[in-house]
């Protein structure tokens, strides 16, 4: 009675008020660990595996050995092997209670979340946090999502990606529109059965010596700033650069099939070329300058042609590989000297070259990784210089050295399937967008594709999915139809008005050369002096209309006669 006394006089409870106070003002600066983590004495809890539950199941079925036998020799408790043998469940699972949307649910927003991605609309992690919140929200699934924000919350977002392995977070790359219109199967499958009948005809099925590839890159001479480690915390992290922005410095790169690199060719801007450009670079490198831009022109690729492709190309004819740049297609007299030093030129369909360039794939961007590189070693060891032009010899050229590898120049050529030819070597990741767009994918069909793995979405499938169906009011709306109402798929228009698309093409044919040969220049009228002088004609006609309304040849108005 004195203890309980005591309790009502207020001393105790006062004391016992304040050790409860201090211990809930201890933990309130912890924080919810985002994955339940059991104690280190817990009993360890299901460690058996599905062919251990099926072994067990069929030893204790066919009367081999009893359920704590079983227990002994593949850890699975007598109740829950009882419990599997009456439901006839093999699927382990996992302990605990399911995730917010559930399994099934969860699996049909990583399939909307791939196919947004195979769009070309990929959400970040916001948008996947909203997505999820929607989505039980249409579902009328108890949730403790923000209802302020309207978003899932960061712990959810981790723990999804742990359980759905297939989805991870990437950096994301720019393609234009006309890349993702112009790469397409149909497109591509003229250009392979074009290369196939090139290599036949003139026995180069074999001879990989013989294919090359040309394309060029920009370079900006400066040193680009990228992941460095700093002190936690800090708000602002600078890297010092040369330059707000670098001088661009044209790079043209050449490989055959068997690993042979043509020393690079690099294009100023500008009239004056110096000795001091070529310093570092590989021996048989070029320097060539432009004085309007630091970009290649048909004169520069006829000059690069005869100077640079020529003499190092084999006897016999080769078949030269490029894009459709005007500097490449257009100049007649380029194609001209080509046929006549048996060089076949095939010319990649337009916006294609992301797929179809040996270089593109495998060459350009550890050129440029390297490049960077070096540029920042440079920076590092002369802080107070600027990074010119008489540098980038130097630096370009330890970074061909590096990037110019035997892995390279094979990995490229067979990643497109030029050598070894094979038209089904492009992963079928460059078409996803053209794919996505011609394809018919209404929510039904979708939610009943078998390549998907997903669970039929019918009425009464969807009504235990959601947990809250009613019965009797109508068509049941499934979930995969709530996720094309939350988040709907754009689709890009594969068919679109251009000016001109270049296919796939030889522009060395006698057809071609025939069409692009230039013109005599005494018959071909100068559109400027032209059209200039029908200004001024115009002109005499607004000041003077009395007198040159009317023509005294012919009696018709000057303006007939100028049509």
């Amino acid at each position: 009675m004195m203890k309980v006394d005591r309790l009502v006089n207020g001393y105790d409870v006062e004391r016992v008020c304040f050790l409860e106070y201090c211990m809930l003002s201890s933990n309130l600066g912890r924080k919810m660990p985002r994955k339940y983590q059991r104690k280190a004495n817990a009993r360890p809890r299901a460690l058996w595996t599905e062919e251990q539950l099926q072994e067990a199941i069929n030893k204790v079925s066919s009367g081999e050995i009893s359920k704590r036998e079983a227990h002994r020799r593949y850890h699975v408790p007598p109740k829950t092997l009882k419990r599997r043998m009456a439901s006839g469940n093999l699927q382990k699972g996992s302990l605990g209670p399911e995730g917010v949307l559930g399994h099934k649910n969860e699996k049909r927003l990583v399939v909307h979340i791939q196919r947004l991605a195979a769009a070309g609309f990929a959400p970040d992690r916001n948008t996947v946090r909203r997505l999820a919140y929607n989505f039980a929200e249409k579902l009328k699934l108890k949730h403790k999502f923000s209802h302020n924000s309207g978003m899932a919350g960061y712990s959810w977002l981790s723990s999804f990606l742990e359980r759905n392995p297939e989805l991870t977070i990437r950096q994301a790359e720019g393609l234009s529109l006309l890349r993702a219109r112009g790469m397409n199967r149909e497109e591509t499958s003229k250009f392979f059965q074009l290369l196939i009948d090139i290599l036949t005809e003139n026995n180069l099925l074999d001879k990989p010596s013989h294919i090359f590839n040309i394309d060029e890159t920009g370079v900006q001479l400066i040193n680009k700033p990228g992941k460095v480690l700093t002190t936690k915390g800090a708000r602002d992290v600078h890297v010092l650069t040369s330059k707000e922005r670098g001088e661009n410095v044209t790079v043209v790169a050449c490989c055959s099939a068997d690993v042979r690199f043509i020393p690079p060719t690099l294009i100023f801007k500008g009239v004056n070329r110096k000795a001091e450009f070529s310093d570092g670079l590989p021996a048989g490198s070029k320097i060539y300058m432009n004085r309007k831009s630091s970009f290649i022109n048909s004169e520069l690729f006829l000059k690069w042609l005869k100077e640079q492709f020529i003499p190092n190309k084999p006897s016999g004819k080769c078949l030269l590989i490029l894009d459709g740049h005007t500097s490449h297609s257009t100049d007649g007299d380029m194609l001209q000297v080509a046929d006549d030093n048996d060089i076949i030129i095939l010319c990649l369909p337009s916006h294609c070259t992301q797929a179809l360039q040996p270089l593109d794939r495998s060459f350009f961007k550890p050129f440029k990784t390297y490049f960077n590189q070096e540029a920042q070693l440079w920076m590092k060891h002369n802080a107070s210089r600027n990074l010119t032009r008489y540098q980038a010899g130097a630096l370009i050229g330890k970074s061909w050295l590096r990037s110019a590898s035997v892995a390279t120049a094979i990995n490229g050529f067979k990643a497109i399937g030029i050598y070894p030819v094979d038209p089904n070597a492009i992963p079928d990741r460059f078409y996803s967008i053209t794919d996505s767009a011609m394809a018919d994918t209404s929510p039904e069909r979708d939610a009943n594709r078998p390549s998907l793995g997903l669970p039929s979405t019918s009425p009464t499938s969807s009504a235990q999915a959601c947990g809250r169906g009613d019965e009797g009011d109508g068509p049941q709306i499934t979930p995969s139809k709530f996720l094309q109402e939350v988040s709907p798929i754009s689709k890009v228009s594969v068919s679109f008005k251009q000016r001109f698309k270049q296919s796939a093409a030889v522009l060395t044919s006698p057809e071609n050369i025939t069409k692009r040969v230039r013109p005599d220049k005494h018959n071909t009228t100068n559109v400027t002096a032209k059209k200039k002088k029908l200004r001024v004609q115009k002109k005499q006609l607004e000041e003077e209309p009395e007198k040159n309304q009317w023509s005294d040849s012919d009696d018709e108005p000057l303006a007939k006669k100028k049509k």
